[in-house]
């Protein structure tokens, strides 16, 4: 039998700040996440996403050119994407933003500076649902 601790998530981490990236990238490795893929805008996330799946995107909302809210519409409104568990991680920290966030379909909000129990949290529920089919 298969076990959610056996499978190894691919997580897709998008955001325009290198020092976040490489924050994030070094806690999700000591969290035993060592599949993680960065992203600096959310173009270059569609052009990962054009050729490789993914089973959790860590977000931005900040972003130029294309902000992370309006990614998560594009990602949740596509046929072949929507299924992928998005967390919002941003300083937007007002109700009003992380209503907004999970009404358009993010599965977690994390507000930085992060706190990086609340992600380990927060990653555990993804694990644990069924929103990535581990669960038979």
């Amino acid at each position: 039998m298969l076990l959610v601790q056996d499978i190894i998530m691919k997580i897709l981490i998008v955001d325009d700040s290198p020092t976040i990236l490489k924050f994030l990238v070094k806690i999700l490795n000591k969290l035993n996440y060592p599949d993680v893929i960065t992203a600096s805008s959310a173009k270059e996330a569609f052009s990962i996403l054009d050729n490789l799946s993914v089973n959790l995107i860590l977000l931005d909302w900040n972003m130029p050119h294309m902000n992370g809210l309006e990614c998560l519409q594009i990602l949740k409104n596509s046929n072949d994407l929507r299924q992928i568990p998005i967390i919002m991680v941003t300083i937007e920290k007002t109700v009003d933003k992380v209503k907004e966030a999970i009404d358009n379909g993010a599965e977690g909000y994390i507000v930085k500076p992060i706190n990086i129990e609340l992600l380990k949290l927060r990653l555990k529920d993804i694990e644990e649902s069924n929103l990535l089919g581990f669960k038979q």
